[in-house]
């Protein structure tokens, strides 16, 4: 769900028009997708995690001939 906002946010940002900076000392902006991205590659990584545990977990107590939930 948190990574669907965030490709939301993003593909919101690439369709509006750029913001122009109004003031010469007024800091760069940084991006939705410069900010987004990395939190996308974070929970993709932790999900992957979760299913590769839960596949490991249901194998191991097949061969034991218990349950993954206790």
């Amino acid at each position: 769900m948190a990574v669907n906002r965030l490709k939301a946010a993003i593909n919101a940002e690439n369709s509006s028009p750029p913001v122009e900076k109004e003031d010469e000392d007024e800091q760069p902006m940084v991006s939705m997708a410069d900010r987004a991205l990395p939190l996308i590659n974070l929970f993709s990584s932790v999900d992957s995690c979760k299913i590769a545990t839960n596949v490991f977990l249901v194998r191991v107590c097949d061969r034991i001939g218990g349950s993954p939930n206790g």
